[in-house]
């Protein structure tokens, strides 16, 4: 009986610790998404609405998806949605990546290279591109 609970406890901790980071990474497709129709993307998002699980704000060659993987509906503002993209958009260069929402475990916004789309702004990228402007190309100028 004693073996059992000790090949318990760290099974439990490795479970535990791959649902609660499997969320976040730069993983995705080997064609980029064309940063230009995520920016068109992002700006379909009303900041002020509140979305459920499967809804989509994509462009052309860009998926930009909320996804709660089971968990329901799972009811979650635009700005968060909007700021998780905008923080994939950062931390992956190539643009194509999940991040968790905080909103529920399993809840997350994946951007990824989108097929069948028509291109907004011209032909996948087959390698990552410069997203240093996001803020100013989604958000528009600083404001002073």
């Amino acid at each position: 009986m004693r073996a059992h609970f000790a090949l318990a406890i760290p099974l439990a901790l490795t479970s535990f610790a791959t649902t609660t980071l499997a969320y976040n990474d730069c993983k995705g497709s080997s064609l980029f998404p064309n940063k230009r129709d995520c920016f068109v993307g992002l700006r379909t998002i009303d900041v002020a609405a509140k979305y459920i699980d499967q809804d989509e704000f994509s462009a052309g060659h860009c998926m930009i998806k909320y996804r709660t993987d089971g968990s329901g509906p799972q009811e979650v503002s635009g700005q968060v949605i909007r700021d998780t993209a905008k923080k994939i958009m950062k931390a992956c260069n190539g643009g194509h990546g999940s991040l968790d929402t905080g909103n529920c475990a399993t809840c997350h916004v994946t951007m990824n290279y989108r097929y069948g789309g028509q291109a907004t702004t011209g032909a996948p990228h087959r390698k990552p591109g410069d997203w240093a402007e996001i803020d100013q190309a989604v958000d528009g100028p600083p404001k002073e």
